[in-house]
């Protein structure tokens, strides 16, 4: 064993709780000096498997059960990480395309929402996926979620045309197993109203009965939700309860954890606009701790960012072609005490302007790269 773990750069135990400890306390008496991380089932585990020579010890399903409070609440992560805000003059804001909506079916540059409601799509979301920027002549699917900003009046014009996703109101969790109890806790802990749906009378739990049963969801409120998590014990079940719950909600958004990854498509299909696997979070977790980088994007995010004029100096906004060449979209304009975020075809960009461009951590780069002087 020894001569095998000569040059290895890092061990994971992930085998079942006592195994896991066999082989870190093996490891350790044969010489090997290097992080050793342990997953373990039972969260009273990790002291133990510490003393036994781990590194670092994690409780998968806790670690998915973060990922999924982080997801649904925006007091936990916010939706768009914004370096500053600019008061009133601009909000960021999630509309889901709705089965009624006109725009079901068009494209973003045919809708021409910039121009219409005021509002710039800064992304999109579809099957759990983000887009930022969206694409322009991709079309619109019914539940497609479109990130925005804008003033407040952009903002509900866009709302009129789809349908606002909600901010606020109870979140309801149906199951209560590990993950599921962590959840909730995760959810409390932030000072968010919670319901539990689960099948056992038990500590924690709201409404007893079949987490199916759409009169017991209707009786906890669901038509209320601002989202609704599935955590349940078995994928099968958790597919059909995305399916009854998307019949149920509409519009509410819709997030699930699954135990197989191969899963994931299915139960988007069936109606949840977010899916996590516990392998997913899993490998985030040992990507970060074995090499330092994060391997798995969890939680990609749109980034807003305040920069100086620099070299869009002078120059009108649309000829600058700034999506073009760098990714991002220049969302605001704050000029002395004035913020634009509706544009004319002919607005000029001023030498003292500071301008708010949106994107991720990549295109953002990429826009610094691109417009010298620009960072602030």
């Amino acid at each position: 064993i020894l001569g095998e773990l000569r040059g290895v750069r890092g061990i994971v135990a992930n085998a079942v709780d006592h195994q896991n400890a066999v082989l870190t306390l093996s490891a350790r008496q044969r010489g090997f000096t290097g992080p050793i991380i342990a997953l373990v089932e039972t969260p009273s585990r990790r002291a133990p498997m510490t003393r036994a020579g781990a590194t670092a010890v994690f409780t998968p399903r806790h670690a998915l059960a973060a990922a999924l409070a982080a997801k649904a609440s925006v007091k936990i992560r916010p939706r768009v990480a914004a370096e500053l805000r600019l008061g009133n003059a601009l909000e960021i804001a999630e509309v889901r395309v709705h089965r009624g909506s006109g725009l079901v079916g068009t494209t973003l540059a045919a809708a021409a929402l910039r121009s219409t409601t005021g509002a710039t799509i800064v992304g999109r979301w579809n099957n759990g996926a983000l887009e930022a920027p969206p694409s322009p002549t991709r079309a619109l699917d019914v539940g497609t979620i479109l990130v925005a900003a804008g003033s407040r009046d952009a903002i509900a014009r866009l709302g009129a045309l789809a349908t606002p996703v909600a901010r606020t109101g109870r979140f309801v969790i149906l199951g209560h197993g590990e993950t599921g109890r962590k959840v909730a806790q995760f959810l409390r802990d932030a000072d968010e109203e919670v319901t539990v749906v689960g099948e056992r009378a038990e500590p924690g739990v709201d409404q007893v009965g079949d987490v199916l049963d759409p009169a017991l969801l209707t009786a906890a409120g669901i038509a209320q939700a601002q989202a609704v998590l599935l955590v349940m014990e078995r994928d099968s079940e958790t597919t059909f309860a995305a399916a009854v719950v998307r019949d149920l909600v509409g519009d509410a958004v819709v997030i699930a954890s699954v135990d197989n990854p191969e899963h994931v498509a299915r139960v988007h299909r069936a109606g949840a606009d977010f899916v996590l696997s516990v392998g997913q979070v899993a490998g985030q977790v040992l990507s970060f701790q074995l090499l330092g980088e994060d391997a798995v994007s969890l939680q990609p995010e749109i980034k807003v960012v305040k920069t100086r004029a620099g070299a869009l100096a002078g120059q009108r906004l649309r000829a600058a072609q700034v999506r073009q060449r760098t990714g991002c979209l220049v969302i605001a304009v704050e000029r002395g005490a004035e913020v634009v975020v509706e544009f004319p075809d002919d607005f000029v960009i001023a030498a003292d302007d500071r301008v708010y461009v949106s994107g991720t951590p990549a295109t953002i780069a990429a826009y610094f790269a691109a417009v010298p002087g620009s960072r602030a």
